[in-house]
């Protein structure tokens, strides 16, 4: 229906009018065929047909059935343009009581069921003319069961509550006490997964399909309505496994197993106590280490620090040191460097050793390097927050600079110390 134009005999019978569009014009009302006089209002406990007419179309807008001055019975609202249907219903003592069905274009697209007043029972959408949902609404007004369907008429979604609607959906989610198997449709008719129900529950063995080819593309299991992690698994588009895990509650310590497409080469593997991370491995395709995540303090607690090592691809350490896992502002979790942290040349030779708070470069730091005449250089450091606040400079162990910093950057004391050479720098 469109927009709401309220008329003073509506209100007065307790309905509101549902025409195209506001408007100022009103609608002329009858009782029994007798035109509204607005000098004496409508007829007190009228009973009988009370129908409007837009003024301006001449179109009936409404048709209803009156008892003792409250709408009892059909009733019918029309579109005051075209005279289509828009609404049918019924009414019981002033309330709406039954099935209420709304239409476009003639054609019915959502259907309604009312008990005294109230929104519930058995609920239908509908789409082109043909069902597309049914859920069912309590008592309490609150949804239960409820299941969708595509143009074919296969089952889409299924969503299984308290208590069935009718005979289809008790076998689909056993509420006769039997396991169900369950096939889901796309919109296309190509079947997109497999579910298992019994007693209104998820229990059993739940398949995602790839609906082009048919091929597994998941795996879950479920217990009485509880999701499993044990067996769950993930398939790529070959069929071949891509994520294993044999992780539940019932299992103190499990792992989960993740793979590069073809489900051969591994490329993670996560070790978990309960719902903490113990231990993460990440791996290259050419099966050397890409980073080991080792959880640090009480097994019992949920992890928050870890000692991380990266690699290169060649398994020389890249990076080592602790880190601490807070929640990222978008997703997951950020891992701040927080303690002491090396990091590693390619030829395995220290490149630094750093000191951090939270991410943020804190108290000592270490750094070393060559030069091209193969004297060896050091750098030692202090930060607050991360602004250097005092730094020396090392050539073959011997001080050759050291200087202090201002809060902005700007250099507050500075000394260089001669080696011997003229000209000598670093």
């Amino acid at each position: 229906m469109n927009g709401t134009r309220l008329v003073v005999a509506a209100i007065l019978a307790g309905l509101s009018l549902t025409t195209g569009a506001a408007r100022a014009s009103r609608n002329d009302c009858f009782y029994n065929g007798v035109a509204l006089d607005d000098r004496v209002g409508p007829p007190k406990d009228f009973t009988g047909e009370y129908t409007c007419k837009d003024s301006d179309t001449g179109k009936v807008v409404l048709r209803q059935h009156q008892l003792g001055g409250k709408p009892d019975g059909d009733y019918t609202k029309y579109d005051f343009k075209t005279g289509e249907v828009e609404e049918t219903g019924h009414y019981r003592e002033g309330k709406l009581d039954g099935q209420v069905r709304r239409f476009k274009s003639g054609v019915v697209y959502i259907e309604l069921n009312y008990v005294g007043g109230k929104h519930q029972g058995v609920q239908r959408d509908f789409k082109d003319g043909k069902v597309s949902r049914v859920y069912l609404v309590t008592p309490d007004g609150r949804p239960d069961t409820s299941y969708q369907l595509n143009k074919q008429g296969q089952l889409t979604s299924l969503s299984c509550r308290t208590r069935p609607i009718g005979d289809k959906d008790a076998g689909w989610c056993g509420f006769n006490g039997k396991q169900s198997t369950v096939t889901l449709y796309d919109e296309q008719g190509r079947v997109r997964a497999t579910e298992q129900y019994v007693g209104g529950k998820e229990h059993g063995l739940f398949k995602k399909l790839n609906v082009a080819t048919g091929a597994v593309m998941e795996e879950s299991h479920w217990e009485n309505g509880k999701h499993l992690k044990a067996g769950e698994q993930f398939f790529d588009k070959q069929g071949a496994a891509v994520v294993k895990t044999d992780c539940d509650d019932k299992r103190a310590t499990c792992t989960e197993t993740a793979y590069f497409d073809g489900g051969k080469q591994v490329r993670t593997v996560i070790v978990r106590t309960g719902a903490r991370v113990v231990k993460r491995t990440e791996y290259y395709q050419n099966g050397k280490p890409q980073e080991e995540m080792v959880a640090a303090g009480d097994a019992g607690k949920v992890a928050t620090r870890y000692g991380i090592t990266r690699y290169y691809d060649d398994g020389q350490i890249a990076e080592k040191g602790s880190y601490l896992a807070e929640p990222a502002w978008f997703d997951g979790l950020d891992y701040l460097r927080d303690g002491v942290v090396e990091s590693y040349r390619g030829d395995g030779t220290l490149r630094a050793r750093e000191t951090y708070a939270r991410g943020r470069l804190q108290g000592r730091a270490e750094r070393f390097g060559v030069r091209d005449d193969g004297k060896k250089v050091r750098e030692e450091a202090e930060y607050d927050k991360n602004t250097l606040v005092r730094q020396k400079v090392f050539l073959d162990g011997k001080l050759v600079e050291e200087s202090e910093f201002f809060p902005d950057g700007s250099t507050k004391a500075h000394k260089s110390y001669p080696l011997g050479e003229p000209g000598t720098k670093i």
